[in-house]
């Protein structure tokens, strides 16, 4: 929890120094931690664009947007928070729902990965004969060499399949 304060007179407010949410993480001031007290809505923005850099969030960058549109053009602020909220409530939902239904493909991945694995350690209990070409002549052993790198490929190409951007 922040607690940000924009006035035109920020020395009225120089007792927020003493509460423990109101610092800005990364800038200092004469007192230490420079408190966040703001003396315009343009500089409260600009704190709020670098804090979702550093967050790297795009939906906080959405926010400010918002904020600056309507601080811009007016009109009712409760009712852009809304629609920045229902945007971003909805892109979750979204996301989620991309990853429920892109589990089905990463669990065949999984299986499909693991199967020559589990075949030849049944293999080797069954018919050790079969199994130990792969590890006593050279043709066994560049084959096993190629069938990894082709289960790594199979495996990064799988990964790109099930991968989704929302």
């Amino acid at each position: 929890l922040k607690l940000m304060v924009v006035t035109r007179h920020p020395e009225r407010w120089s007792w927020l120094v003493w509460l423990p949410h109101n610092h800005h993480d990364e800038m200092f001031d004469a007192c230490g931690l420079r408190r966040l007290v703001f003396t315009s809505p343009g500089e409260l923005e600009e704190a709020l664009f670098r804090a979702a850099d550093r967050m790297k969030s795009l939906e906080l960058r959405w926010l400010v947007v918002a904020l600056q549109i309507q601080r811009e053009v007016g009109g009712s602020l409760s009712g852009v928070l809304e629609n920045v909220a229902n945007t971003i409530r909805t892109r979750s939902e979204i996301r989620r729902e991309i990853q429920v239904l892109s589990a089905e493909g990463r669990f065949s991945g999984y299986v499909l990965v693991a199967m020559p694995f589990v075949v030849m350690v049944i293999l080797s209990f069954i018919r050790p004969g079969y199994v130990q070409f792969f590890f006593t002549s050279p043709a066994g052993i560049l084959l096993f060499a190629i069938f990894g790198a082709l289960m790594i490929i199979g495996w990064f190409w799988m990964k790109q399949l099930v991968k989704i951007e929302v």
